[in-house]
């Protein structure tokens, strides 16, 4: 604090009958004594002022508070978002704040949710497979929680209450980062479902070792942020704050278990998976000696990049790896756009070779190799026997080359349009416990007179590992088991069934969702009414909702599984529908840009807009008065 002092030269008055004398006064001078004042405030009410030293530091003290308040911890803002750090020197007048809490038990039960190598992270996937050994333990009488395992480098974890990112707790949580050495170990990195402050970022382990982790909460004073951009009601929980909640950790040495880990990538974009973990040999990179390639058709403006599994022994889960554009040789950045993920500039046959040990990704690509059309066919058990399904009873066989047999249409899947590359067989019944499958055979191969050895042999199998799981009810669905990947029914029903020949992946559903999303409702999982098409009463296949929209208005559709309700959208994103669904009919063309894969509305006013999901397209019709 700089105090001022008046310091003046008084002259002798010497009075007489002739003169008188006058008082000079020198100017007002700031001196500096060296003390600063650090102000303690509860709220706006002053607890206490305390002078130090400039450069030294100010001593922690444990205030008290009537209302059955407990002190909680100092803060550096009002809004208790950094705590006080009371080793750092005062270098000009501070204030500090307390933070108080009422006490109220807390009765949640949090999970340590994540992805990783360690024992309770490999194999969750980010909560979809939570059990009772990912549970924290709650301190009796308290409101901690308490875990003790291994992380391993690379790990990434928040604590939540469930797998759909409630009440979720992440490195702005942490009490502290570093060890008393300064060895750093963890770190911040992406975001979970929602905001990402700190508060929601994951929590990226950099040092490997066993740590004992504590979360205190203080669950009188949580909030919700409502202001949020995509905050919804029905998705409040993900947008739950603990104002000061704390996350302790010890490290109490090396890792107990540290794991032997099988690394492996998977190619994943905006179409060629929906941006869904496909882990299939269509999608994988061969790996010999750290080298991973992996030859796969892109269509002009794909959007991907290479993601990373763990698999350790018989387990496999999503890793933290993963091949960006930055990766890419000088020789190959020609074939790509984008500075992130990376965008096919040119639709064909892509080469990719990724050296793990330099970090370096090549790719080349030969325009003139396309995929060979095909014919789609179910098998299984479903409606009788192995080949029964496929080629029909064993009596009604017509014989074919080698002793083979033809093919009967009952199960042959048909494409929506022509060369769309999506086929469908609808309506088909499944009974519980049976087996199925899709075989790809030459197209035209069933015709009379294609019949010989060479168009006839079998060009691909499509099992479970091809499902699409976030538009597959895996509740009705799964493999036989963990060796045999044939799909396997466990719920009977009617089913509408997909094959992607593009993506190479598989849906099966009684039915969708569909909502409307875009600048309209702030790009949010909005399932209100208002947004959600409409099935037609007369054609199933067809959806239907009446907008009005703004000239420059961009948007899509996201379409889930029938009936899930909205916290398990928000939690599986569902699959977005774009302009690569757009039909040719009426005023389709308005909402169609040059650029960009979103719709965007040209012309404002008023529109039918039709989902057919037979021909996996989406059409615009101009509403007039």
């Amino acid at each position: 604090m700089k105090r001022k002092l008046l310091l003046g030269l008084t002259a002798l008055l010497a009075v007489s009958a002739l003169s008188v004398g006058l008082v000079a006064c020198r100017p007002t001078e700031d001196v500096d004594d060296g003390k600063l004042t650090v102000t303690f405030y509860d709220g706006e009410t002053v607890l206490k002022e305390v002078e130090v030293d400039e450069g030294s530091t100010v001593t922690e003290y444990t205030p008290e508070k009537e209302g059955g308040y407990t002190f909680v911890d100092w803060f550096a803002t009002p809004s208790f978002n950094h705590r006080f750090d009371f080793e750092e020197p005062i270098t000009e007048d501070t204030s500090v704040f307390a933070g108080f809490s009422l006490y109220e038990e807390d009765t949640r039960e949090f999970y340590i949710v994540g992805t990783g190598t360690s024992k309770y992270l490999l194999g969750q996937d980010w909560g979809k497979n939570l059990t009772d050994e990912h549970k924290l333990t709650r301190v009796e009488g308290k409101n901690e929680y308490t875990i003790t395992t291994d992380l391993m480098e690379g790990d990434e974890f928040q604590f939540a209450i469930n797998g759909l990112w409630h009440n979720k707790r992440g490195y702005g949580y942490l009490a502290d980062n570093k060890l008393e050495d300064g060895t750093q170990v963890f770190n911040g990195t992406g975001g979970g479902l929602g905001e990402v402050t700190s508060k929601g970022q994951n929590i990226q382990v950099l040092h490997s070792g066993n740590y004992t982790l504590t979360l205190k909460t203080y669950p009188h004073e949580d909030f919700y942020n409502t202001d949020d951009p995509s905050y919804s009601d029905d998705q409040k929980e993900v947008y739950n704050f603990g104002l000061f909640d704390r996350i302790e950790w010890v490290r109490n040495g090396d890792p107990v278990d540290p794991p032997t880990v099988v690394v492996d990538y998977y190619i994943k974009g905006a179409n060629i998976t929906g941006w869904q973990d496909m882990w299939n040999n269509a999608t994988k990179m061969t790996n010999t000696d750290g080298v991973y390639t992996l030859t796969v058709y892109l269509e002009q403006g794909e959007e991907f990049m290479f993601a990373s599994t763990n698999t350790i022994g018989s387990v496999t889960s999503s890793g933290t790896a993963s091949v960006l554009a930055s990766a890419l040789d000088d020789a190959s950045k020609d074939l790509f756009t984008g500075e992130r993920n990376m965008v096919a500039a040119k639709t064909g046959t892509y080469t990719f070779t990724y050296t793990e040990a330099t970090g370096v990704l090549s790719a080349t690509i030969d325009e003139e190799a396309v995929p060979e059309a095909r014919d789609y066919y179910l098998d299984g058990t479903f409606a009788g026997a192995w080949g029964d399904t496929l080629y029909g009873p064993e009596a009604d066989r017509q014989p074919g080359p080698n002793g083979s047999s033809l093919f009967i249409d009952d199960y042959k899947l048909t494409e929506t349009a022509q060369g769309s590359g999506i086929y469908q067989i609808l309506g088909v019944e499944l009974p519980a416990g049976a087996e199925l499958i899709i075989q790809s055979y030459k197209a035209g191969a069933a015709e009379p007179g294609q019949w010989n050895t060479e168009n006839y042999a079998l060009l691909g199998t499509y099992n479970s590992t091809y499902l699409l799981p976030k538009l597959t009810d895996t509740s009705d669905f799964g493999a036989v088991s963990a060796t045999n990947k044939n799909i396997l029914v466990k719920t009977a029903g009617t089913y509408n069934i997909t094959f992607d020949s593009y993506s190479q992946m598989i849906t099966i559903n009684d039915g969708f969702d569909i909502y409307l999303k875009g600048a309209m409702n702030n790009w949010t999982h909005n399932y209100a009414d208002e947004w959600r098409m409409t099935q037609n009463a007369e054609n199933e296949m067809l959806y239907e909702i009446t907008v009005e929209f703004t000239a420059g208005q961009e948007f899509g559709f996201a379409q889930y599984n029938k009936g899930e309700d909205a916290p398990e959208l928000a939690a599986s994103g569902g699959t977005f529908l774009n302009k690569t669904k757009a039909g040719t009919a009426e005023d389709t063309a308005d909402f169609v840009p040059d650029e960009g894969t979103n719709f965007k509305a040209s012309v404002s006013g008023t529109y039918r807009v039709v989902y057919d999901a037979e021909k996996d397209t989406i059409d615009f019709y101009k509403v007039t008065e």
